[in-house]
């Protein structure tokens, strides 16, 4: 897919070869925005990026970080925390390497620690909706983002299935990071549905999961 085929609101993802060596998801043209700062930050022209659809990507998909930020938001509102929706990216250094991302949701109660529209310090909560398209990275590359990261929780959430995998940040014996299982929510047991470490935030799997439109 060529800038000139892009339309406003497609799905598309890029994977480029700046330094940053990342693969960054967007769906509108604030993504093409952000990618341009990113590039003009590395000195790299348009044609060292590649765009590719992103096959899978519905518009549910979109409708869960909507419903997700809209629950979250004002239960916030009187504290030093933010929630936000994929309109906002992180970047991290992991010795010599640098690592840029763009989580579907996030919790930031930090929201001093950044430069522009990217935010330099972890928050303590993200949120990713896969898709056939990201399923794979999101469990795999962005998940150990998030871990080195030392991010608290990461939520995995399937649309298409309904269910949510809650994983916490935990220490191996080593004492490095890793994330563990702490409980997988489905509608047999949505109940039990919660943001583990903003106990106060109350969230509903109906709600988070209301795809009519």
């Amino acid at each position: 897919m060529s800038i000139r085929q892009y339309q406003a609101n497609e799905p598309v993802s890029i994977i480029d070869d700046l330094p940053i060596g990342q693969f960054i998801r967007y769906r509108n043209l604030y993504r093409y925005l952000i990618v341009n700062l990113i590039k003009k930050e590395a000195g790299v022209g348009m044609n060292n990026i590649q765009l590719t659809d992103m096959a899978g990507a519905y518009i549910e998909h979109s409708m869960v970080i909507t419903n997700f930020v809209s629950i979250v938001s004002h239960q916030l509102k009187n504290s030093l925390c933010r929630v936000f929706p994929d309109n906002v990216q992180y970047t991290w250094w992991f010795g010599d390497e640098k690592k840029t991302v763009i989580p579907d949701a996030s919790i930031n109660c930090q929201v001093r620690s950044r430069r522009g529209n990217t935010f330099v310090n972890a928050p303590q909560f993200v949120m990713e909706v896969v898709s056939d398209s990201t399923e794979k990275y999101d469990r795999a590359e962005k998940k150990d983002i998030y871990c080195k990261e030392e991010i608290n929780e990461y939520w995995i959430v399937d649309w298409r299935r309904k269910r949510i995998e809650i994983y916490n940040l935990d220490y191996d014996e080593d004492q490095k990071p890793c994330y563990f299982l702490f409980r997988t929510v489905t509608e047999e047991n949505k109940e039990e549905l919660e943001i583990v470490h903003f106990p106060h935030v109350k969230i509903g799997f109906d709600e988070l999961f209301d795809l009519e439109w």
